[in-house]
């Protein structure tokens, strides 16, 4: 009788092992499952960090360029476009901000504010460019009295290059050419 309440134990207690085994196994699963996921996320924002990134460079670019009506019809639909980008992107940066506290991808997160921040400033950079500066009254007016008093001059710098300034009326600011490298 003895030895029937012993075996019976022992099942009991085998079959306990086991279900803590099974439970942990589950348990690690969930574990390396959620650790595959902050990897992907890393990863995600990695990934467009390094986008926002290289548009923003090539927005710089635009900012030199000489637009005609066309090329603005663009340049707006760019920046529209580049305003609703920049505000889904905010969104998603809201929803991951609590991982960020929470000290999960916290460099990966800093890096991706930054660069959305710079990608802000940089399509704002363009709109100021070619529409708000060009139709900012006191900016013309400033740029229009340059151009009485110079439409091109060019200095010459110890003999060795010549840095010419010109400026356009539509345009707004100076541009710098350098000319002559010697």
């Amino acid at each position: 009788m003895q030895s029937a309440i012993q075996k019976e134990r022992l099942s009991t207690i085998l079959t306990e092992v086991k279900d803590e085994n099974t439970k942990v196994i589950s348990e690690e699963s969930s574990i390396n499952s959620f650790l595959d996921s902050i990897n992907s996320l890393k990863i995600s924002l990695k990934d467009k960090t390094d986008k926002m990134q290289g548009l923003t460079q090539r927005f710089e670019e635009i900012t030199w360029f000489e637009a005609d009506d066309e090329d603005l019809v663009s340049i707006n639909a760019i920046i529209i476009r580049s305003r609703e980008l920049h505000k889904g992107l905010i969104k998603q940066y809201i929803d991951i901000h609590f991982f960020k506290m929470k000290g999960i991808a916290k460099e990966e997160i800093s890096e991706f504010k930054s660069a959305l921040d710079d990608f802000r400033e940089a399509y704002q950079d363009i709109a100021s460019v070619f529409f708000i500066l060009p139709n900012n009254p006191e900016l013309q007016e400033i740029t229009d009295s340059l151009i009485i008093y110079s439409q091109y001059c060019s200095l010459n710098l110890l003999g060795i290059i010549t840095v010419s300034f010109h400026t356009s009326v539509c345009r707004g600011p100076a541009r710098l050419r350098i000319n002559n490298v010697k």
